[in-house]
This record gives C-alpha cells, structure tokens and sequence, in this order.
C-alpha cells in the first residue's frame, strides 16, 4: 500500500547515473539490482538498469514490486533520427515504441496503447514547463527503442521511416510497456548524444543535461516526498 509518493528514476549507464547520485545523496541498496536510495529524500529511488530491453524490463518490474513507485522517469541519453533534432537537444516522449519488434502488426497486438505508448501528460507537461524554464532546445515525440546501437545512416533512416521517433535508445520503450501494464505514470527524457550515425558521441554531456532537466522536474514532486 502506497501511503506516501514514491518516485523511481531509471537510467542504462553509470555515466547516466552518477550526476543523480551525487545529487540525491544516494547509498546503493540493491547491488544485484544496482538500485539507490536518496538519503535527501528516501523516496527517491534511482537505478542503473543496465542496456537494452530485457534488463531495463526486468529493472522496472523488480523497482514496482519492491518499491511501489507513484511515478517513474526513464532519462539519459539517446541518439538523433532527424536533422531538425541536433546533439544536445532533449526529446520528451509522448509516446515510446519498438523498432525491432516485428511484423508490426504482432506488437501492435502485444504491446500496450497498440504499440505507441502513451506517456503520462501531467508528467508531459511539467517537464516541458521546466524546459522551457531553462531555455533548452527540446522537442516532443516518440521515442523508439531496440536491442542494437544504430550506427550508420542508412539503418537510422529506416528506424525513422518505420517509426517516425525523434531518437533512438535501447530502453524507453520496455520502461514504458511495463510502466503502463503496472498503471504506473511514466515519462521519458532524453537528450541527444550523438546522430546514430556512428560519429563522435556526447555521452557524458548529454547525461548531465538530461539528469539536470530530472532534477528540476522532480523539484515540484519533492513537498510531497
């Protein structure tokens, strides 16, 4: 039973979670399952899911049934589908999909929402107030996930023809699908390292913009933590 809002947030890498770690003052509780606990706010959870859909399936399973979470937010970094999305630039998901999951007509019948997941809108919103806020250059959108790293255009390119997703990452999709069967409220942020092309990444700057776009947003849930 849920008697006080719970918060988990969900991250692949250590470079994605070492920012929030230090933030939230977090201790590790879970070292199988790589999951912290803040020691500002001890209903914050933070967890390192590890890469790709089944870990961060799993990952998201295991935070619900143990820690009962209200709310769940999936962040890190991504890799642009479209010119118009550059490196640096945050995409907030209105809906997450799969890429690799096919015939699609088969994950439309599996999956969620049809297999275009819907994020939580309240969550949608406060986090585009706070990009707003901070003058960050974001967009709203799918995101698409699948269990390879695109590295050349021509994949991306067809990535996109299939999905139209804004961004590609190997999680946000499978942390949505289990969100949304649990009835958990959930939202994706991104920002962009790199445009799936192979090319020089900006992994670590791209995580810490995204963990500092989390850390604002969750400010307006902290009176009730």
């Amino acid at each position: 039973m849920r008697d006080r809002m719970k918060l988990a947030i969900i991250v692949a890498m250590e470079k994605e979670i070492e920012l929030l770690i230090k933030y939230y003052e977090a201790k590790e509780i879970s070292s199988t399952h790589h999951i912290y606990q803040s020691q500002k706010y001890p209903n914050i959870y933070i967890s390192r899911s590890g890469i790709g859909k089944v870990n961060a399936a799993m990952n998201t399973q295991y935070l619900i049934d143990t820690y009962e979470p209200n709310y769940i937010i999936n962040t890190g970094c991504a890799g642009s589908l479209v010119d118009s999305v550059h490196i640096m630039d945050t995409v907030v998901a209105k809906f997450s999909t799969y890429h690799d999951f096919l015939p699609l007509r088969i994950m439309k019948q599996n999956t969620p929402d049809e297999g275009k997941i819907e994020s939580n809108i309240d969550m949608l919103n406060q986090a585009e107030q706070v990009l707003k806020e901070r003058k960050e250059p974001y967009h709203i959108g799918t995101i698409c996930s699948g269990d390879c790293f695109v590295t050349n255009e021509l994949q991306r390119d067809q990535i996109y023809e299939q999905t139209e997703a804004l961004c590609v990452d190997m999680e946000s999709a499978s942390i949505a699908h289990v969100s949304k069967k649990n009835n958990i409220p959930f939202i994706s942020i991104r920002t962009m390292s790199d445009f799936s092309d192979g090319a020089e990444e900006k992994e670590q700057e791209a995580a810490n913009v995204a963990s500092q776009i989390v850390i604002e947003i969750v400010k307006n849930y902290e009176k009730t933590i």
